[in-house]
């Protein structure tokens, strides 16, 4: 049975716990939970800030389930500190919600973090080069900014785009 509990305004526990590798929310020490909380409250403000729904690609992973998804030893996620989001709507969006978790990041109306656009990294794809997939967004305290070539990517992809239409 799916846990349609709220962790926040817009996020279920269910979306947070997806592929995690764990069972049900009371198997989460309870820092995780509460970091999870934290993460979501963030991201709830994102949601309202775009103002598109924000799909969870990845929220907490247990050390398996990071391996699986090769992660980072260190990952955020494996602290319930971090969220993969991909907003509705047309990719280009990635790139909008990025900007905008940028932005919030640095005026501190959320709590200071990491943050990265992932892109589709095949060369071989020349048309899917740097398609924008999602943004990571998590909330270690200070900012961090990573994947930066993969941003590029991603910018690079959606000017194609604007330049073919």
């Amino acid at each position: 049975m799916t846990d349609r509990t709220r962790v926040s305004r817009y996020f279920a526990r269910y979306e947070v716990l997806r592929g995690s590798g764990v069972r049900t929310w009371d198997d989460l020490p309870g820092s995780v939970r509460r970091a999870l909380t934290s993460v979501c409250r963030a991201a709830d403000v994102l949601r309202h800030e775009i103002g598109l729904p924000l799909t969870v690609v990845s929220g907490y992973r247990d050390p398996g389930a990071n391996r699986k998804a090769e992660g980072v030893p260190k990952s955020q996620h494996l602290l319930g500190l971090a969220l993969d989001l991909r907003p509705a709507g047309p990719r280009e969006n990635v790139l909008h919600l990025y900007d905008l978790a940028d932005r919030l990041m640095r005026t501190k109306q959320i709590p200071c973090g990491g943050l990265a656009c992932y892109s589709l990294d095949d060369p071989r794809d020349a048309e899917d080069h740097g398609r924008p997939r999602f943004c990571h967004v998590d909330i270690r305290g200070r900012n961090q900014r990573f994947k930066r070539k993969q941003l590029r990517r991603a910018r690079a992809w959606f000017d194609r785009l604007a330049v073919a239409s």
